[in-house]
């Protein structure tokens, strides 16, 4: 049924209507969810680049359908594109501040993991340190995201053959992972406790 939808919904409009476009947009997740990388891409880069003519390189849609291709290329193996497309979504969603902050911290978290896979350290960490910059300006202290960015600090000394502080890095990973994962069944466990004690849980 959603496929006859889309169908009627593409020749109302168009192919290259910007809504119609949303149509492959919503093509390349059911791809990527369903592991399906190549067919992914290729809807991906069909609304990446009519969303890019019809709104602008600028536009938050075409940044939105440019990263998700990036990830299903990279996801393809196709790393070396990937890292080429992330570079210029960076520098476009620079130059249109709207929304940016979100989007902007996802790019350069696929991008640091990009350059991992590509075996580039020094790009790897330059990216990190922006990505870091960023994370900390916008997010909470405890997000999971400033963790993880240890696990990376991780992959890019082991890479540069710095074993000792790709331990260190590793270890802070784990503790501020485990951390969250502590506060995070503490605040369930206080609220089951409040529910019972409000008489809500049997």
């Amino acid at each position: 049924i959603l496929e006859r939808l889309d169908r009627l919904f593409v020749d109302r409009l168009g192919p290259d209507h910007p809504d119609a476009l949303g149509v492959d947009f919503r093509r390349g997740l059911v791809a990527a969810g369903q592991g399906r990388h190549a067919q992914a891409a290729e809807a991906f880069r069909r609304a990446y680049d009519g969303w890019g003519r019809a709104l602008g390189e600028r536009h938050g849609l075409t940044v939105l359908a440019g990263s998700e291709l990036a990830r299903s290329l990279a996801r393809t193996g196709d790393r070396e594109r990937a890292n080429a497309l992330l570079a210029r979504l960076q520098l476009a969603g620079r130059r249109s501040m709207v929304g940016w902050d979100a989007r902007a911290i996802d790019i350069q978290e696929l991008w640091v993991e990009t350059l991992v896979q590509l075996g580039r350290p020094e790009d790897a960490s330059r990216v990190l340190a922006a990505y870091l910059k960023l994370a900390t300006e916008v997010l909470p202290e405890q997000h999971p995201r400033l963790a993880t960015a240890r696990c990376y600090e991780s992959q890019i000394a082991t890479l540069r053959g710095r074993l000792d502080e790709a331990g260190s890095a590793l270890s802070a990973c784990r503790l501020g992972l485990a951390r969250l994962a502590a506060d995070d069944y503490r605040r369930r466990a206080l609220a089951d406790a409040e529910q019972a004690a409000d008489g809500s849980v049997p």
